[in-house]
């Protein structure tokens, strides 16, 4: 048996599984978390400053809802772009939660004050509010948009591009 050519389609098929998980993480799929047309369940946590904060203080306000961490990558890119739509969009609530269970808050904070991020940011210390969104999918990011009557309208898994996030603010 030729070594180098199983190592070669060994290689190969990891890069197609990738792909795979990776374009299946773009879509809307059912069936996990909370899906489109469902009620967004209320969640209590505290905000960055440590003041209480509740999902139910925002009914009859659109809000998106963006689950990040530093450790993800595309997390960390999106961020500034979701900072600047932000700025365009004042009537959008953008609410950051954190997944504070998987890393520091106090290097978030930091993270956060470096990048000029003025939208809400929440801490999720026992990964419950995702858990509850993602029905604890392991893929990050994930965004989801919230109407007025505290109906989920989009959610987004996997990467997102500067038009997709920018189409949930419009």
């Amino acid at each position: 048996m030729d070594m180098p050519s199983t190592k070669k389609g060994y290689r190969m098929g990891l890069l197609i599984v990738a792909l795979v998980l990776l374009g299946a993480g773009c879509t809307e799929p059912t069936g996990i978390g909370v899906d489109i047309g469902q009620e967004a369940p209320d969640f209590v946590t505290t905000d960055f400053a440590g003041q209480g904060v509740s999902l139910s203080d925002y009914i009859g306000e659109k809000v998106l809802l963006d689950f990040w961490a530093m450790w993800c990558s595309f997390c960390a890119k999106e961020i500034p772009e979701i900072q600047a739509l932000h700025e365009q969009y004042p009537d959008m609530n953008v609410i950051g939660v954190h997944r504070t269970a998987t890393e520091s808050l106090a290097d978030a904070q930091s993270f956060i004050q470096e990048l000029g991020v003025t939208y809400q940011m929440l801490s999720d210390e026992d990964n419950s509010i995702y858990n509850t969104f993602s029905g604890g999918r392991p893929f990050m990011p994930l965004a989801v948009l919230i109407d007025e009557q505290g109906i989920v309208q989009h959610r987004l898994i996997g990467p997102k591009t500067e038009e997709q996030i920018k189409q949930l603010f419009k």
